[in-house]
């Protein structure tokens, strides 16, 4: 009696649903694998995964962006109690003041969980800065490549968060005071404030420009600059000298500009997705102003009810006709003078007894269709030189 293992070996159903198997992974890449008992090549675009049409139904990074604004808003109430509650807790003095346990809830310290939300929320603004960036790369009329300015964006918040937790700004400030020898105000702090001001003006300017059309997230990212530019202004002193208000502003003023950054973000990823899908309303284009020559005001009614007529007039010009033709007519011929006996000119003008023996043989030169001759050219040369001198009361 066969054996289990060679029962199913020769059975003829095993080919077959091998290869309704493997006709299901078909696909275009380029690795192969054998196939059925006959040892048929089939081509897939993986030997693991075969099609990988399970992407297709993964969600996708921009389907992560919340359409509701009640979501957006209710996050970001969310993130300032959240700023409330650690302000809160820091102004607990018996907690704080223990050495050990939760000292964390302390602003100074570097490891508090104050520094660790700017982190996370830095990290989020970069995530969703990404997603706007993979929905603008694809608008049509960005030919400039506009777009780019989001890889900056989560570039800078990717870096502001990694100078959180490590500190790189310390290491900056105290670099610059070793190689130049002064720290120019204060304890140095300038010297790294400047490279962040270029750089983060620089690219906040341009992400302002682009965030021009949606109002909403851009009053979200003024609202962010405004709380960057409160805490630099505490950190230069110019609010006050105490130093639990210094804590307590700097530590605040960084929180909630990382909340309405976060904010911005996220809401201009759901514009920018609305406004690939077609969910926005149409902006009409404005009608071009007519210039100032071409509009007049109507000096009368237009209709016979004689109400006056709102709209402006339009000046048209008169059907232009075809320039009439000049009529060439034959010149007159002109009197000759009178026979005189002085003689010709010196500077060779003819007498009147030549240019009148010339004149008979002098064609119109209206008339004659042909090459004049070298005769006729000297005579009518003679003739126009003649009638020259007496306009001009030379000849005699």
């Amino acid at each position: 009696m066969p054996s289990a293992a060679q029962f199913r070996r020769n059975n003829c159903r095993d080919d077959r649903r091998r290869r309704l198997l493997a006709d299901e992974f078909v696909g275009a890449g380029s690795k192969t694998v054998s196939g059925g008992s006959d040892g048929m090549a089939i081509e897939h675009r993986s030997q693991n995964y075969g099609d990988a049409e399970f992407f297709d139904e993964q969600p996708r990074l921009f389907e992560l962006i919340p359409r509701r604004l009640w979501k957006i808003g209710l996050a970001g109430f969310l993130g300032l109690a959240a700023v409330v509650g650690l302000l809160w807790l820091h102004g607990w003095t018996p907690i704080v003041s223990q050495p050990k346990g939760l000292a964390a809830f302390d602003l100074a310290a570097k490891g508090s969980l104050a520094n660790w939300f700017i982190a996370v929320g830095l990290l989020a603004s970069a995530v969703a800065a990404v997603a706007v960036y993979s929905i603008r790369r694809y608008k049509i009329d960005d030919y400039n490549g506009h777009y780019r300015i989001w890889l900056w964006v989560a570039m800078c918040c990717t870096l502001l968060s990694a100078d959180l937790s490590t500190g790189l700004h310390e290491g900056l400030q105290l670099a610059m005071i070793h190689v130049t020898g002064t720290p120019l105000v204060g304890d140095g702090w300038v010297w790294w404030l400047l490279p962040y001001f270029f750089l983060l003006g620089a690219v906040g300017s341009r992400l302002a420009v682009d965030m021009w059309p949606a109002r909403l997230s851009l009053s979200a990212f003024a609202a962010a600059v405004a709380c960057c530019a409160l805490g630099v202004a505490n950190r230069a002193g110019w609010l006050g000298d105490a130093a639990i208000q210094q804590v307590l502003v700097e530590a605040g003023a960084k929180m909630t500009g990382v909340v309405f950054l976060l904010l911005a973000t996220t809401l201009h990823a759901r514009y920018v997705l609305m406004d690939a899908e077609g969910l926005l309303p149409r902006r009409e284009p404005k009608p071009k102003k007519a210039p100032a020559d071409e509009t007049r005001e109507p000096a009368a009614t237009s209709s016979g009810s004689g109400a006056p007529s709102s709209q402006p007039w339009l000046y048209a010009d008169p059907p232009h006709t075809a320039p009439q033709q000049p009529a060439y007519q034959a010149p007159k011929p002109a009197a000759s003078p009178a026979p005189s006996a002085k003689p010709a000119l010196a500077f060779g003008a003819p007498s009147s007894s030549s240019s009148s023996a010339h004149k008979s043989s002098l064609p119109d030169a209206s008339s004659v269709n042909r090459k004049l001759t070298k005769q006729e050219k000297k005579a009518l040369k003679d003739r126009l030189l003649r009638e020259r001198l007496q306009r001009e009361g030379k000849w005699k």
